[in-house]
């Protein structure tokens, strides 16, 4: 074990490279300054208010383009809560080859084509860094997540994507742009929480990582145009922070990714990249004969978190094959326990530093309303959040809940839509 644990250490893949005192202190500190501009955090405004008036018996289309699918769909308030039809689910488009951004949006545009049918006003859920503005669209900073689009940087991705509805329908119409961080944590507002906490912070942990919460707007230096409302959710892109120390395998990873050397945390620990972290240490370990194996480097794109997930889970599956014995099954195992372990450390680490930053105004009871299929399925994954979380608030009567629920993204686009003047 001891040349397992050594192994970890010296390609940082073990929790114990992760200080935690000293990041939560760097990722607190650049909160505040990535809201004036100044930080790897964008600390983008959404120009959305948490706690707007919610309309009731109107249809609105909604789409969220998530990291791995496309969902579409026609959404309504009712009494009894978000109401849910014409539900169409199609892979990502650019996931697996290049667009130009007409392309995209018009690829888009025909997977809503019968939500756009019944309703007019959109709610589009967006899962890549925009800068908004109070018109509640805003200009695409770039794709992450392996999206691979020409042309769009730099564009309002409503205006683009209503260019592209109006080829084909001469309706008039408005929509809104929400990351669905944001969407998140604005649908989860609209569900029946059975109590109320003092905050409440939008937490993505899927295909990519993310989180958001509620900003006073004195803290908000950024321009507020014709907002309204006295709060405001900040989409902070923390994946894109700076402040963590690499191993030798998440700079291997990064220099076969599109957009190479940005957003480093969500390299090291989302859905997308967790699977291939783990077969590159796998074939590592082999390499400095740790465990014996049949992986080869050129097999690091051959198993997908998923897998990964399933072999963790007892599935004897074609991983599982990989490996002479039980013993090296085992040590596979606790190498993938390991990065997991790292990842959840993480992803509490940027939970705490959110909570510690809104905890200064006396707030005791934070709500944290989660989506993500990798949060929820990964193996061992909550359990070390959880406990990483509450160890990092131990000494401080702080406490949180997670909370998830369905469809929270169709319901946050439909707010976002309500909220257009």
């Amino acid at each position: 074990m001891q040349q397992l644990d050594d192994f970890l250490i010296e390609y940082g893949l073990s929790e114990s490279c992760i200080c935690a005192e000293e990041t939560i202190g760097n990722f607190g500190r650049q909160i505040v300054n990535g809201l004036k501009g100044e930080a790897s955090l964008k600390m983008l405004p959404s120009y959305l208010s948490p706690f707007s008036e919610i309309v009731y018996g109107k249809p609105f289309a909604v789409a969220d383009a998530g990291g791995s699918n496309l969902r579409c769909a026609v959404a309504t308030y009712e009494k009894s809560g978000c109401v849910i039809k014409s539900l169409y689910t199609t892979r990502m488009p650019a996931i697996d080859r290049k667009m130009t951004a007409e392309q995209f949006y018009s690829s888009v545009a025909r997977s809503m084509r019968s939500a756009l049918n019944i309703a007019d006003d959109i709610g589009f859920c967006f899962s890549y860094p925009v800068e908004m503005d109070d018109s509640v669209d805003g200009k695409l900073i770039n794709f992450t997540k392996e999206i691979k689009v020409i042309g769009a940087d730099g564009k309002y991705v409503g205006c683009s994507l209503l260019e592209a509805v109006a080829k084909h329908d001469s309706r008039k119409r408005r929509i809104a742009i929400l990351n669905d961080t944001v969407a998140t944590l604005l649908g989860g507002l609209s569900i029946d929480l059975r109590k109320r906490y003092d905050d409440y912070i939008g937490f993505i942990y899927g295909t990519g990582v993310n989180a958001c919460y509620i900003e006073d707007v004195e803290g908000i230096c950024a321009p507020l145009g014709n907002y309204k409302y006295t709060s405001m959710i900040i989409n902070i892109e923390a994946g894109n922070f700076d402040g963590l120390k690499r191993g030798i395998i998440d700079i291997e990873l990064d220099e076969h990714t599109e957009n190479y050397g940005a957003y480093p945390l969500e390299k090291m620990i989302s859905g997308r990249y967790l699977g291939e972290i783990i077969i590159r240490a796998l074939v590592e370990a082999t390499r400095n004969k740790v465990i014996a194996s049949d992986l080869l480097a050129e097999n690091v794109k051959d198993f997908s978190t998923r897998t990964v997930n399933a072999f963790l889970g007892g599935e004897m599956n074609n991983l599982y094959s990989k490996f002479h014995s039980d013993t090296d099954v085992k040590s596979a195992k606790s190498i993938c326990f390991s990065v997991i372990k790292r990842a959840a450390k993480i992803a509490a680490i940027v939970l705490a530093s959110i909570i510690l930053h809104r905890a200064k105004d006396n707030r005791k009871e934070f709500a944290i309303i989660v989506e993500g299929t990798t949060f929820f399925k990964m193996e061992g994954l909550i359990g070390y959040i959880e406990g990483y979380l509450s160890a990092f608030l131990s000494n401080k009567d702080i406490k949180f809940t997670f909370i998830g629920g369905d469809n929270l993204n169709f319901a946050g686009a439909m707010r976002a839509v309500m909220q257009l003047k």
